[in-house]
C-alpha cells in the first residue's frame, strides 16, 4: 500500500512541474478530457492512476520517474529527435579523451558534430550554465570504481579552483587525464587515481605550469 506521505511527496512534485510549464489546471483537463476534480486531486493529493500520470508528465514535459521516485536516474538523455523536449539543453561533445590511466597526448579541443541533451532545471538546479559545459570521454581504468572506460563526463570549464578532491579533466604535461586533485600546504598539488591500482602523483609548485585545469567534472554517464 502507498503511503500518503509518498503520495504528498510526489503532489508536491506535480505542482513543482505545473508551475514551472505554461499550462494551467484547466487546459490540462481539457487536453486530458478528465474531470477538473481529478486534475486537482492530482495535484493536491497525489491520487492518479499510472495511465495518466505518464500522460501528464508527456504534457508538462517532465521526468516521470522525478515525479514517481523524487530524482532521476540520469540528468542526461540520448539525443534523438522524437523525446528530445523544450527543456532539454544541448551540450557540445568534444573530440578528446581524457585519459583514466597513464595519459594521452592532448590534440586540440575540437566540436563534434554530436551532441547531448540535458535537463534545463536538472543543469539551473544545481548552478550549471550551458555556455561553461562541455562533454568529453573517458578512456582507461585508474578512476574506477567510479568511472569507466568510455563513460562520457560532463565538465564544468567555469570550475578550476581547486576543491579537495573533487574530480577535474586536466591537462598535465601535454596529456589528458581525469582526476582527484588535491591542493597540499606547500603548494604542490596531488594527482590522485581512484584505482588503488595506480600511484598518486605530485607536481611540485616548480612545476605547476604545466598543469592546466579544463574544468570540474559534474556529472558522469556510461554503462553500468
Amino acid at each position: 500500500m502507498v503511503s500518503n506521505n509518498y503520495k504528498q511527496e510526489m503532489a508536491a512534485r506535480l505542482r513543482d512541474a505545473l508551475k514551472a510549464s505554461p499550462l494551467s489546471k484547466k487546459a490540462i483537463e481539457r487536453s486530458m478530457g478528465v474531470s477538473y476534480t481529478s486534475v486537482q486531486n492530482w495535484f493536491k493529493h497525489g491520487t492518479i492512476d499510472d495511465k495518466h500520470l505518464r500522460e501528464l508528465c508527456d504534457l508538462l514535459k517532465t521526468d516521470y520517474v522525478w515525479i514517481v521516485a523524487g530524482e532521476t536516474p540520469t540528468g542526461v538523455r540520448e539525443h534523438t529527435s522524437e523525446y528530445l523536449t523544450e527543456r532539454d539543453t544541448l551540450i557540445a561533445v568534444y573530440d578528446v579523451e581524457l585519459s583514466a590511466g597513464n595519459g594521452m597526448e592532448a590534440p586540440e579541443y575540437i566540436e563534434t558534430k554530436k551532441k547531448l541533451p540535458f535537463d534545463s532545471q536538472w543543469l539551473q538546479k544545481h548552478d550549471l550554465k550551458p555556455h561553461n559545459l562541455m562533454v568529453l570521454y573517458v578512456a582507461g581504468d585508474s578512476m574506477l570504481p567510479t568511472m569507466e572506460d568510455g563513460d562520457s563526463v560532463l565538465i564544468d570549464k567555469s570550475r578550476t579552483k581547486i576543491i579537495d578532491r573533487k574530480i577535474y579533466g586536466i591537462v598535465l604535461g601535454g596529456e589528458c587525464k581525469i582526476k582527484r586533485l588535491s591542493q597540499k600546504f606547500d603548494g604542490s598539488i596531488e594527482v590522485i587515481s581512484d584505482n588503488p591500482m595506480h600511484t598518486t602523483e605530485t607536481i611540485p609548485p616548480s612545476e605547476l605550469e604545466h598543469l592546466h585545469i579544463i574544468g570540474q567534472a559534474v556529472y558522469r554517464s556510461g554503462m553500468l
